[in-house]
């Protein structure tokens, strides 16, 4: 890990109303993606925006479209072509699984990567 121990990256969430809350659903949310590797070939993480009733409430409309990165507490899902920048560093403990985005207008969206430690 020598080549990691002088660069650090902090990604964190940025405080705005309109970004959805990751909110898995009840296949994903039995599955235990946030504590074990998850094999490969398995079916994606699918995830939608659980603040959005809370949003639509106050009349708040979600980012659309959604963000390159996307936050489920101090994991994220980032979309393809940021997975693809991450790939050639080499991580260590890095886990990526396929993971899809199910926006409020129920679009699905396919690209995104959801990446835990």
């Amino acid at each position: 890990m020598p080549k990691f121990d002088k660069d650090y990256f902090f990604v964190h969430l940025h405080d705005d109303d309109h970004l959805p809350r990751m909110t898995a659903d009840m296949d994903t949310g039995v599955r235990p993606y946030r504590s074990s590797r998850l094999l490969p070939g398995e079916k994606p993480l699918i995830f939608h925006n659980g603040l959005y009733e809370s949003q639509r409430e106050k009349r708040i409309r979600p980012m659309t479209p959604p963000p390159d990165i996307l936050f489920d507490g101090y994991n994220i899902m980032v979309k393809s072509d940021v997975r693809v920048k991450l790939l050639p560093y080499e991580i260590p403990n890095l886990s990526m699984y396929p993971a899809i985005y199910i926006d409020h207008k129920d679009v699905w969206h396919e690209n995104y990567w959801f990446l835990t430690f």
